[in-house]
């Protein structure tokens, strides 16, 4: 089943990744004069432009939810967006681990003395895949545990705020009715803002005191989200009951997860 992809507004710009590929060529000029004495902090300066800007391509151009999985027909195929995502993020961490081999083999066998930027690049570039793939393996990985346990079920759905580094915080339920927390969650992606088509509902695999995981229609986007004061749902915690307490344990939802 496929649904929406995020619209381009949510994808990376062309003008900011045009940016990004000026300042790696214009680093990667600069960094030649750290062969000259008198210009060597401009050539330092250079190595941090370069790095700089392929940085921010590689941010712009991490994968966004494909929309798989996701349908308006209340059909959702959970199974499927998480494939996607973690076959997103293997992707993205194949084309970084690309440039770093390609980057350290020109270094070793061609020895040109034009290719030396290319050792501080790989190894920068090396550390932010690792990084990032990581983070993005991780985080979906925790929103697989929660569907394999629970069963998907449709909620009101009111997004609260969101920051850059995936990080958000929503509202399962019908604001001031007390039924359901506040919950703060992680967004394997890392999407920049809520897709440009949302619904005021999405599907939910998990248990309001504990949390789960959240998938917005259309997008197929995927949230880990947990009740955001979790010291205050304590006493929910404790009167769920065994079977609540048994399915949260195997979604590894029983402890907080630092976001």
């Amino acid at each position: 089943m496929t649904g929406q992809p995020l619209t381009t507004s949510t994808t990376a710009p062309k003008r900011r990744v045009g940016k990004a590929l000026i300042a790696i060529i214009a680093g990667y000029a600069l960094a030649f004069l750290l062969r000259s004495d008198g210009v060597f902090l401009l050539g330092l300066l250079g190595i941090f432009v370069m790095i700089g800007g392929y940085i921010a391509l590689a941010l712009a151009t991490y994968p966004k939810a494909s929309g798989r999985g996701a349908s308006d027909l209340n059909q959702p195929d959970p199974a499927a967006a998480i494939k996607a995502h973690f076959g997103a993020v293997m992707g993205w961490f194949a084309v970084q681990a690309a440039v770093v081999v390609v980057g350290l083999v020109a270094q070793a066998t061609l020895g040109a003395t034009y290719l030396f930027p290319l050792l501080p690049l790989s190894m920068v570039v090396a550390l932010m895949a690792l990084g990032c793939t990581g983070m993005g393996l991780y985080w979906t990985w925790k929103c697989a545990r929660a569907v394999r346990t629970f069963k998907l079920a449709v909620r009101p759905f009111h997004p609260l705020n969101l920051s850059g580094n995936g990080k958000r915080s929503l509202y399962l339920g019908d604001i001031g009715s007390g039924e359901s927390p506040i919950m703060v969650g992680m967004d394997p992606l890392l999407h920049d803002r809520w897709p440009a088509r949302r619904e005021d509902w999405v599907w939910f695999a998990g248990d309001d005191t504990f949390g789960g995981t959240v998938m917005l229609p259309h997008s197929g986007m995927l949230i880990f989200a947990q009740p955001k004061d979790w010291d205050e749902a304590e006493p929910a915690r404790k009167a769920a009951g065994p079977e609540r307490t048994q399915l949260a344990s195997r979604a590894g939802l029983l402890k907080r997860t630092k976001m």
